[in-house]
């Protein structure tokens, strides 16, 4: 079982590059996980990592200015009972 964070990401977040982007961050940082596009328009990563990790990627998504439609990113945390062992986007 691993801790995780799941992202909702809001604002005009999709046709923007995010889950390219996200997904590349995550696989030069080792994190698990995956990132969607949701039909409300946000966009979803779950990220199983410690705290410190997840507050790291939410810094960077807050600063990246080759994302400039984040207004918002609300975090869940959760205890998961699969482990995951890669990074992927879901189509």
């Amino acid at each position: 079982m691993g801790q995780a964070a799941k992202l909702i990401i809001c604002g005009r977040v999709q046709g923007i590059g995010l889950r390219y982007a996200v997904s590349q961050y995550a696989r030069q940082k080792r994190l698990a996980g995956w990132i969607k596009n949701e039909a409300d328009g946000t966009v979803s990563c779950l990220v199983q990592a410690p705290e410190k990790e997840v507050g790291q990627l939410i810094g960077w998504l807050k600063k990246s200015n080759d994302l400039p439609g984040i207004e918002q990113i609300k975090t869940i945390w959760s205890n998961q009972e699969e482990t995951l062992t890669n990074f992927r986007i879901i189509h």
